[in-house]
């Protein structure tokens, strides 16, 4: 349970500029935090980490680090992660929401493509590779699970992996929009694919899905108007709560239902009143 331990009670402007210097570094995982902007604010400005176990997120790390174990002994030609993956395989936590042959079919799936590529087409591979690029004032980041360079006829494939009950891949364009912009000026390319890469429940068929990118969309201008938008949502006001559905899968629904009117004078004082809350809790448990 943390926060900034240098967090002061910010006046309500200096809450402004730190949200505005924050958005200056944008990637899609900010973008989707911002949809809430007192989210926005805890997560970015406070630095409030409640802890509280999330296990679609536990899920999600889970998977994502099969992958990288997996197409990491790939690219190496070596079988030195076999034992970590058998171990995540038997005793993880996936177990909970997916059968162990819905996983092991992916991991089959993404690691024949990859050899294709590889093999076949001449293509490089990276894994879990950052990149970053300029858009105006503001600097787009980029964590790609899984990228796919061809030097010779600079075509790019970036594949995300994803976990869910069902496939939405157009709720996907935004991210795929910063990362195609990414590609495009990083590898002088206009050859840019994007395609989410699918572990649903019960589906041992195709996997990768395709994020459908308009080919002459200005992304330029799209994405700047999607970070403006959202930035003047946050200043508007930085402790509006965006209340939907989504809610309870967030790492703060407890703290919101606990805090109802939370504001720039109040928030550290429930911020720290939460956690020694949470503190006290946990030693009564012990």
């Amino acid at each position: 349970m943390m926060y900034n331990k240098e967090t002061k009670n910010y006046n309500y402007y200096d809450i402004l500029e730190k949200g505005y210097l924050s958005f200056r570094k944008i990637s899609f995982s900010k973008l989707k935090t911002a949809e809430c902007p007192l989210k926005y604010t805890l997560k970015y400005i406070y630095g409030f980490n409640t802890q509280i176990e999330n296990i679609h997120l536990e899920i999600g790390k889970e998977i994502h680090k099969l992958f990288e174990l997996t197409l990491s002994d790939l690219k190496n030609n070596t079988d030195k992660n076999s034992i970590e993956i058998m171990n995540i395989l038997e005793n993880g936590t996936y177990k909970q929401k997916f059968e162990t042959q819905d996983v092991i079919s992916a991991l089959f799936n993404i690691k024949k493509k990859a050899n294709i590529l590889l093999e076949k087409y001449n293509f490089e591979m990276e894994i879990e590779k950052s990149f970053n690029y300029k858009l105006k004032e503001f600097e787009l980041l980029g964590i790609f699970d899984l990228l796919f360079f061809n030097p010779k006829t600079k075509q790019v494939i970036i594949v995300d992996h994803k976990t869910g009950k069902k496939i939405y891949p157009n709720t996907y364009f935004v991210q795929g929009a910063i990362y195609k912009y990414i590609a495009h000026n990083v590898f002088n390319s206009n050859n840019v694919k994007f395609y989410l890469n699918y572990i649903v429940k019960n589906n041992n068929g195709e996997h990768l899905i395709k994020v459908n990118m308009e080919k002459d969309k200005k992304y330029e201008e799209y994405l700047y108007s999607i970070i403006t938008e959202k930035l003047n949502k946050y200043i508007k006001n930085p402790f509006k709560k965006e209340e939907n559905f989504l809610c309870k899968y967030c790492e703060y629904y407890e703290f919101c239902q606990k805090y109802k009117n939370i504001e720039y004078s109040n928030v550290l004082e429930y911020i720290i009143s939460y956690i020694d809350e949470k503190l006290e809790e946990l030693e009564f448990a012990i």
